[in-house]
């Protein structure tokens, strides 16, 4: 849809009415004033002009028993489409996105909690659920705020924070282990945040707790996010004794100038290299690479000799990702914006870098789902999305 087609008066009485679409998804649950004001009004709008009828409606032929036909022309799916893009991106108002804007779940207290997973369970245990389960850990601190990131994290600021945050978890988990019981989860995902940004002795003692407290089932995927400027040869000692399998490695970039601009404290070359080899001492870990490009001061020669590198490095999986500017993050906070054309050259610049991975060798997540196979980069996130697993979420912002 063209920005002209936006402006003419039926096409963005339609888009009022794909947002009051959209927002009555989350009737069941509180939003802010502003949104309820704002679909109230758009409701009128629809109503007064009789949009319902005009426009997402054809007359029933004549015999036909039941609701109206919906039409289903090129011209209406594009606009569903847009209406899609309209409701979930950070480009489109309210800035802040839908995501932000709603309580997805009703506050619970933690019976309520237990009272849920003792169903869940019960639904798997008798062949009604899918018997997926895994347990995601969520650690949120770093030792700084990258521009681009819109993780959930912060930068602790006492030295006792780690331990006081670990033993919490412990707490947790204590809660749900008579649960679970049993029951064997099929992956662990430590996640943050950069856990291992945590210190060793707690790396060592969350990693017992957690063993301790669930049954793993054999061949689980025991998965733990890492950065270079934090990953040291004591805790990779720590990460294999506790039977890590999968990593990855947040390279992001390799240009110093970049990784100054966005605040990548602690990383350089050096680091990236140190941290790979720490790694690749242990043969019994596959290892992932992150890789971005649209970062600040980021050209498209210094993304490619980025990729270059991984590639050569040969990890088990690429994970590329282009810089997007949603409100949580530094750059968006700090008043930045990406213009249209720097938009445009990342997304042509990453599909680019896709057809050469591909050349590499490397498959695409999308085709292995389209094949139907497992994504063997991230056995929970695929669990989760393919065969509607459950998943316990430990920490600060997990769910």
């Amino acid at each position: 849809i063209g920005l002209k087609r936006l402006y003419s008066p039926r096409v963005v009485s339609a888009l009022l009415q794909g947002r009051h679409r959209a927002l009555a998804r989350f009737r069941r649950h509180p939003a802010r004033p502003v949104d309820r004001d704002w679909s109230a009004q758009a409701v009128r709008k629809i109503t007064d002009r009789g949009l319902f009828r005009v426009y997402f409606k054809e007359p029933a032929p004549a015999g036909h028993v039941g609701p109206p036909r919906t039409r289903t022309s090129p011209e209406r799916l594009r606009l569903y489409r847009f209406l899609g893009l309209l409701a979930r991106s950070e480009d489109y108002p309210p800035k802040d996105g839908p995501f932000q804007n709603y309580s997805y779940f009703k506050p619970m207290g933690l019976d309520e909690v237990k009272g849920c997973w003792r169903k869940t369970l019960r639904l798997m245990r008798d062949g009604r659920a899918p018997r997926e389960v895994g347990v995601y850990l969520h650690w949120p601190f770093c030792p700084s705020q990258c521009t681009y990131c819109y993780c959930s994290m912060c930068v602790p600021q006492a030295s006792g924070w780690a331990a006081s945050y670990a033993a919490m978890l412990k707490r947790e988990m204590d809660e749900f282990r008579g649960i679970f019981e049993g029951t064997r989860l099929g992956s662990v995902w430590l996640g943050g945040g950069t856990p291992t940004y945590m210190p060793q002795e707690e790396l060592e003692g969350l990693l017992a707790h957690l063993r301790a407290s669930f049954e793993l089932e054999p061949g689980a995927q025991v998965y733990v996010e890492s950065s270079p400027a934090t990953l040291t040869a004591g805790k990779m000692e720590v990460l294999a004794r506790h039977g890590v399998n999968r990593m990855t490695l947040g390279v992001q970039s390799l240009d110093e100038g970049v990784l100054k601009r966005i605040d990548r404290a602690g990383q350089t070359r050096e680091t990236v290299e140190r941290a790979w080899e720490l790694i690749k001492r242990w043969p019994g870990i596959l290892t992932d690479v992150d890789v971005m490009f649209g970062l600040e001061g980021q050209s498209a020669v210094s993304f490619v000799r980025d990729l270059g590198w991984a590639v050569g490095k040969g990890p088990d999986a690429i994970h590329l990702y282009g810089f997007e500017p949603r409100a949580q993050t530094l750059f968006a906070r700090s008043g930045g914006r990406l213009p249209e054309e720097r938009r445009v050259e990342v997304r042509r610049t990453v599909a680019a870098a896709e057809r050469l991975l591909t050349s590499a060798g490397y498959r695409t997540a999308r085709v292995d789902a389209q094949r139907g196979a497992d994504l063997p980069e991230e056995r929970q996130d695929s669990a989760v999305r393919r065969l509607g697993a459950s998943v316990l979420g430990l920490g600060h912002s997990a769910v």
